[in-house]
């Protein structure tokens, strides 16, 4: 969850790569690789790469869902 979902305000609808790693807990290469893997959905804007809030989401309900399949 991001700090703006904890404080009780609105979150971003988009993020930036340095956004999203911090939601997921992990490195901004890590996203990189999401992304060019196409694990991880992104929208261009201009020249700028944001990742919609709902792509996080989508792909931890993804894996979360692999991995429980993966323990029967």
């Amino acid at each position: 969850m991001i700090a703006a979902e904890q404080s009780g305000a609105q979150p971003p609808v988009l993020l930036t790569v340095e956004d999203a790693a911090r939601a997921m807990a992990v490195g901004r290469t890590t996203i990189y690789q999401l992304l060019a893997a196409r694990s991880l959905r992104s929208v261009k804007i201009g020249s700028a790469r944001r990742i919609p809030l709902d792509a996080i989401r989508d792909y931890v309900a993804d894996i979360s869902a692999e991995q429980a399949r993966t323990r029967r």
